[in-house]
């Protein structure tokens, strides 16, 4: 069992409930209990954990993690390395449980405004302290050697010492223990870190994978200083030119105030309590409808979710699933994030599924804009506002080449990222521009 803590807008963290766990005799997580602190109930800042979790008491019952919880666990890349790491223990991946994946991230890294106690600590107490932006070149290299799977489970006996482990496989250990101990639970799978910066404020450290067929990391920033300059609210970022080949993108962590003070925070699937398999995805209308009715500022937050999916559509950013949007709480509830992962896609992927606009959208890769103007009134827009938001996007992004060039991309690398940029949706854009 652990108690749950949660630091309300202010900086004051109160006992928000309990999170226990059922297991089978096998060992996996056969259901999840949360019960709210009766002093919780009571406390006039407490609000919901998850749209599943009302403030009620009672004990709540479900057979896998509640939104806010599953939030708090390691993305895909946190789990690989903690698998990683439980199989150099000799231990098996296959032991590991939902609750293991929650409970072993970095207490001082984790996503959001929850904190897990047990037996007199906070879980997971880093094991010698946080990654800085000094450890950046480290991690890069811890990380390109987990995904090269370099010298990490494959090494001859005549490699190792007395003890039987060679000093690469110690440096291993410790890289890997680098990486965990900076993980983070937002994003996906591609290799990541937190780092503290020398003010001691977090930023997320992103990293080249060795499958990337160009500079994703470059790439992302020019399309960031592009939504910015499309009137979308991004988080600080940077781009780190790295002697490894492909620089490091460097972006603030937007669930820590300036002074270090935890901020509660919900992903797109949690607020719509969609789980990730169970059928067809939901659309911008769906998120949009749910958003008005959970945000602080519902007029303003609809708007701003339309001009995102604008963007995303004409740079082509078909990685925008629903963990890919969240909302952050304040002192009068929620408000939609700084936007993230962002990243154009210049290839057509018959496997790539980016988010449906409307229940009405086919899902493909080149999703249709027209279709997002005719559901203006889903996001509390006119017609003609929807189009004029539109022509503002839209040119934004047709400084793409400028942009980018600013950025630090070389001039020959526009010519393949253009099949993301000058989509059909550029046109269809401009056609709305000129009234039809």
């Amino acid at each position: 069992m652990s108690h749950v803590h949660v630091v309300l807008p202010g900086g004051r963290q109160v006992l928000a409930g309990e999170l226990r766990f059922d297991r089978t005799p096998a060992g996996t997580v056969a259901a999840v209990h949360f019960t709210y602190a009766t002093s919780y109930l009571a406390d006039p800042g407490a609000y919901p954990l998850s749209p599943e979790l009302p403030l009620a008491g009672g004990r709540y019952l479900a057979p896998r993690l509640f939104g806010c919880f599953a939030d708090a666990q390691p993305d895909a890349w946190g789990r690989h390395l903690l698998a990683l790491a439980t199989r150099r223990r000799g231990e098996r991946v296959t032991d590991l449980t939902e609750e293991d994946f929650l409970l072993q991230v970095a207490d001082e890294t984790r996503l959001g405004a929850l904190r897990f106690h047990d037996q007199g600590q906070f879980q997971a107490p880093p094991g010698e302290g946080a990654a800085t932006v000094v450890d950046i070149a480290s991690l890069a290299r811890a990380a390109t050697a987990v995904l090269d799977n370099r010298d990490l489970d494959n090494r001859d006996d005549d490699e190792r010492d007395d003890d039987g482990r060679d000093n690469g496989e110690r440096d291993d250990d410790e890289a890997i223990g680098l990486l965990l101990r900076a993980g983070s639970s937002l994003g996906g799978a591609r290799p990541k870190a937190t780092v503290v910066a020398a003010d001691g404020t977090l930023w997320l450290a992103k990293f080249a994978s060795p499958d990337d067929r160009w500079d994703v990391q470059l790439w992302e920033v020019a399309t960031l200083r592009l939504a910015r300059e499309a009137g979308i609210q991004t988080p600080a970022f940077e781009y780190l030119p790295s002697t490894l080949g492909h620089g490091v993108l460097l972006a603030r962590r937007f669930d820590r105030a300036g002074d270090g003070e935890r901020i509660g925070y919900a992903s797109a699937a949690t607020l719509l309590e969609h789980e990730f398999g169970s059928g067809r995805k939901p659309d911008y209308v769906a998120l949009s409808e749910t958003l008005q009715a959970e945000s602080a500022n519902p007029g303003a937050d609809a708007r701003e979710l339309f001009r995102r999916v604008a963007f995303s559509v004409l740079v082509r950013n078909t990685d925008d699933h629903m963990r890919n949007h969240g909302v952050l709480r304040g002192p009068s509830g929620w408000r939609l994030s700084p936007v993230f992962d962002v990243n154009p896609q210049p290839l057509r992927i018959a496997t790539l599924a980016p988010t449906p606009i409307a229940p009405d959208d086919a899902g493909d890769v080149d999703r249709d804009i027209r279709l997002l103007v005719d559901h203006a009134d889903a996001f509390r827009l006119t017609r003609a506002a929807a189009i004029e938001m539109v022509r503002e996007v839209d040119r934004a992004v047709s400084r793409w080449v400028e942009v980018a060039l600013a950025a630090g991309v070389a001039h020959d690398e526009t010519g393949f990222m253009a099949r993301a940029f000058e989509n059909p949706n550029r046109e269809r854009a401009q056609h709305l521009r000129a009234g039809g």
